[in-house]
């Protein structure tokens, strides 16, 4: 086995007994992705071991994830040669946006 197996190996095992022997006094609640930008629910946390505690499939109410739908920028003929348009920049109203 070479050098590195060895090192996973054994920090593997560390991880291991770390969470058995954990108390799991402190957790929080994170979203769970399965990959970057994919999430999938939630999983409570134990912020010291790391070692997921519990799983919500679902979002709770206090994260909502909202599609606007396709991004459009708006744009403005160009006076100076026709048919070139510019990108023009709004700034949305918090309350509005």
């Amino acid at each position: 086995m070479n050098e590195i197996n060895k090192l996973r190996e054994k920090h593997k095992q560390e991880i291991i007994d770390l969470q058995e022997t954990c108390s799991h006094e402190k957790d929080e609640w994170r979203l769970w992705a399965w990959a970057p930008g994919h999430y999938s629910g939630e999983v409570l946390v134990c912020v010291r071991c790391g070692k997921i505690l519990e799983r919500r499939p679902q979002f709770n109410e206090t994260f909502t994830i909202i599609d606007k739908g396709p991004i459009t920028y708006p744009t403005i003929e160009s006076d100076d040669e026709p048919g070139l348009r510019q990108k023009v920049s709004i700034k949305e109203d918090k309350d509005n946006g």
